[in-house]
């Protein structure tokens, strides 16, 4: 028996590539990109109110649309993240750190543009390593024990060297609240409160998305407040008319320069996703301060 039926898949995409279907793909996709761009409602609570309206289509067109929501939600929390430097969702923090810089440089356009290059690229990745090699890396993931867990947990802690920047102390400060905000909920041990003084709510731990937005979003409001002394605020940005085109697009040659980066980011979201429990920010994290060595 082999790992890939062939003919099952085929059919699969004869089923898939219909009119019908891709039409609902694009309206889920448009759907997730209006809704990913308003940071703490994210991907999932969009499909969450997107189910309702499914109901009474049939299963391969309501998970067309569903899945077109989710991949459209995950762009768009790139859209506050370059412009305002607030992501959208948790696993849009990363580009915030890259994308937002080249937004005060006059260049949104590019920034925005890149990340939904590069957020194409690594789904169509994604789904060849789905069709053919999950199913021996569902394996490797069920046989990791105790020791692998830990060895994975000092692998996340390594994120921290390319984060502290050139203060260490502040490094250290940040690590210590970050597991301070991660211990709140619920021990993954002995299923015991932990942290949450009687408050219920928070037995699953706090949710991401409000930590995410309290550490970044806030931040970034109570800084510009600072910056107003009694004077109107000014824009985030500045989008710069310029008559260069290429001030406005990817290149060709821009894009693929970026491709041993984002083959990197495949390798890590792989190796780490599907064979452990490593969340996808963390993983963009890590590979931002990996290809900081690059650059």
């Amino acid at each position: 028996m082999s790992v890939v039926d062939t003919a099952t898949i085929l059919a699969g995409f004869a089923d898939a590539f219909t009119l019908y279907n891709l039409a609902f793909v694009f309206f889920g996709v448009v759907l997730g990109q209006f809704v990913g761009a308003v940071p703490g409602i994210g991907p999932i609570m969009a499909m969450a109110i997107a189910i309702p309206f499914t109901f009474g289509l049939d299963a391969l067109p309501a998970i067309a649309f569903l899945v077109g929501v989710n991949k459209g939600g995950l762009v768009g929390g790139a859209v506050p993240a370059v412009l305002m430097n607030t992501p959208g969702t948790p696993d849009a923090a990363a580009t915030a750190l890259d994308g937002y810089p080249l937004a005060k440089q006059g260049k949104p356009l590019i920034a925005t543009k890149m990340a939904l290059f590069s957020s194409i690229t690594g789904d169509t990745i994604s789904d060849i390593v789905l069709i053919t090699i999950s199913a021996p890396l569902a394996i490797l993931a069920l046989r990791m024990g105790p020791i692998e867990i830990v060895a994975l947990m000092i692998f996340a802690f390594s994120i921290l060297a390319g984060l502290v920047g050139n203060s260490l102390v502040k490094g250290i400060i940040a690590a210590t609240l970050g597991l301070l905000v991660a211990s709140v909920g619920q021990d993954p041990e002995h299923f015991t409160p932990r942290l949450i003084f009687g408050h219920w709510d928070l037995f699953n731990g706090l949710p991401l998305p409000s930590v995410a937005i309290g550490m970044l979003a806030i931040s970034e409001l109570l800084r510009r407040m600072s910056m107003a002394h009694g004077s109107n605020i000014s824009s985030a940005i500045v989008n710069k008319d310029t008559a260069n085109p290429d001030d406005n697009r990817v290149t060709w040659s821009e894009y693929w320069s970026c491709r041993f980066t984002l083959l990197r980011v495949c390798h890590y979201r792989h190796h780490l996703r599907r064979a452990s429990r490593y969340r996808v920010n963390r993983c963009c994290v890590h590979v931002l301060c990996d290809g900081q060595r690059f650059f």
